[in-house]
């Protein structure tokens, strides 16, 4: 949404006096109590705004719109925000000052994935100094960002003492080495190190090795 006051000023246009908006954002309000934002997707290349209670409010007035009720609340490590909107006068409203305080959750979701990454390289090169052949389940943005970060893995998938798995991706090649289906850890007994970072893509992960063979590792909980 390029323009949010523009979006929220056609559909007030809809609305007759007792009609109603309900929006649900990402909510960037500052000192969220989000113990690990780098697992979600509220800072992402997609967001052109991130917005708080405060400047919601204000795009909603200069759209012809007032809050009418609020709602602040976590799901899944994602702080939401959750607003009901309703028409009003704007000559009633009185432009606020917002202050910017959006970039301290974007540094602090940076901050946290590079420690992330930090971990999962750590374990890997831990993995391999005691002779482990290296199981590696997801080839997606956050493996890609892995390797971009730390280069001297890419010997270490050349040789095949890390094995890369991946459902969608099985059959391709990356650096010489066939991509294998995760399909096989259901009869083998491997440790297997899962690389994406994403709550929800974790969680489904592991709910359809559950009763697999192979021992899951989430090197982001360590």
């Amino acid at each position: 949404m390029v323009n949010p006051i523009e979006y929220l000023s056609n559909i007030a246009n809809y609305l007759d006096d007792e009609g109603l908006i309900f929006i649900e954002v990402p909510n960037c309000s500052p000192k969220i109590n989000v113990k690990n934002i780098a697992a979600t997707n509220i800072v992402h290349g997609q967001h052109i705004h991130y917005y708080t209670l405060a400047s919601l409010d204000m795009i909603a007035h200069l759209a012809g719109l007032k809050i009418i009720k609020s709602n602040q609340l976590i799901t899944g490590n994602i702080p939401r925000l959750q607003v009901l909107l309703k028409k009003c006068t704007r000559k009633h409203y009185s432009r606020k000052v917002i202050t910017p305080c959006s970039d301290i959750l974007v540094i602090d979701r940076f901050t946290q994935y590079t420690k992330h990454l930090t971990n999962l390289y750590n374990l890997i090169i831990s993995s391999l100094k005691n002779n482990k052949v290296v199981h590696l389940w997801g080839v997606g943005g956050d493996f890609y960002n892995l390797v971009s970060s730390h280069r001297d893995l890419n010997q270490y998938i050349e040789s095949k003492s890390i094995l890369l798995y991946d459902y969608n991706l099985a059959n391709h090649q990356f650096l010489g080495q066939k991509i294998l289906s995760s399909t096989v850890f259901e009869e083998n007994t491997f440790e297997v190190i899962l690389t994406p970072t994403y709550d929800p893509t974790k969680e489904r992960m592991k709910k359809v090795a559950r009763d697999w063979s192979s021992t899951i590792i989430d090197p982001y909980e360590l």
